[in-house]
C-alpha cells in the first residue's frame, strides 16, 4: 500500500471516530437536559387548616407546601385548591394526637397525604409535603 492510501484510510476511521462520539455526547446532552427539566420543582402553599382531631376536643392548626415536578399540576392546585383542602380534612378528622405528633408520625402523614392526592388528582408528579407549621391544642 501507497502512503497517500494509509493517510486516506487513518483519515477516515478519524472522522468516523469524531462523528460517533459527537452522535453519543449530543444524545447524552440532550438527555440530561430533558431530566434537569423534569427534575425542576414547583409549589403549592395551601394555607392554613385547622381541623377536629379525632377523640378528643383538641384541634389542630396545619400549613402546609406541596412539592411536585409539574408546572401543570401547581396550576390545577391552584384552581382545585378546595379539593386539597377538603381531602386535608378527611385525612387530619381521622387522625389521633398520636398520628399527628412525632417524627414517624408526620412522616407517615406526609406519605398519606401524598398518597391521596395523587390518587385524586391521578398523577404521580408530587415529589414531597413539607409543613410550615403543625400546632395541636
Amino acid at each position: 500500500m501507497s502512503f497517500k492510501k494509509i493517510l486516506i484510510i487513518v483519515i477516515i476511521i478519524f472522522m468516523l471516530l469524531i462523528i460517533v462520539s459527537g452522535t453519543v455526547f449530543g444524545i447524552l446532552f440532550m438527555k440530561s437536559d430533558d431530566e434537569s427539566k423534569e427534575s425542576e420543582e414547583y409549589y403549592f402553599n395551601v394555607g392554613e387548616i385547622y381541623s377536629n382531631v379525632a377523640d378528643s376536643r383538641r384541634i389542630v392548626k396545619l400549613n402546609l407546601t406541596i412539592s411536585a415536578t409539574n408546572e401543570k399540576l401547581i396550576e390545577e392546585f391552584n384552581e382545585k385548591s378546595f379539593l386539597i383542602k377538603d381531602e386535608l380534612y378527611k385525612i387530619l378528622t381521622n387522625k389521633k394526637i398520636d398520628d399527628i405528633q412525632g417524627k414517624e408520625s408526620q412522616a407517615l402523614l406526609k406519605k398519606e397525604i401524598i398518597k391521596n392526592l395523587e390518587k385524586k388528582f391521578s398523577t404521580d408528579k408530587i415529589s414531597n409535603i413539607y409543613f410550615d407549621e403543625i400546632i395541636v391544642q
